[in-house]
């Protein structure tokens, strides 16, 4: 049940969304950039949709606090800002988090 509530999550957060998307992962070459680093936790995370206001990414459940709290993020171009953590199923150990598009990596 927590799956598909985590999956539904994810789809109304991405369908929501009122701009254009653009899915980071659909030029092989361009996944090294996808990946930013949360602190001070020291985890990672994939970019999975940037859109031109916000970006959404996946990490590993154990890195993030609660829905709604705020995560510290670093890109690969040293660029950091901050976002917030969208959904979380601990079970499956996914978080979904919501970054301002502008320190994603290029």
């Amino acid at each position: 049940m927590k799956r598909l509530l985590l999956i539904l999550v994810f789809a109304v957060a991405i369908i929501t969304v009122r701009e254009p998307l653009q899915i980071v992962s659909d030029d092989t070459s361009k996944f090294p950039g996808a990946v930013v680093k949360i602190w001070p936790v020291g985890c990672s995370g994939c970019i999975i949709a940037k859109g031109a206001e916000h970006a959404f990414g996946l990490s590993a459940a154990h890195c993030a606090k609660n829905v709604g709290a705020v995560l510290d993020v670093r890109s690969g171009g040293k660029k950091i800002g901050q976002g917030i953590w969208v959904a979380i199923d601990r079970k499956v150990d996914l978080a979904l988090f919501k970054i301002p598009s502008d320190i994603c990596p290029d």
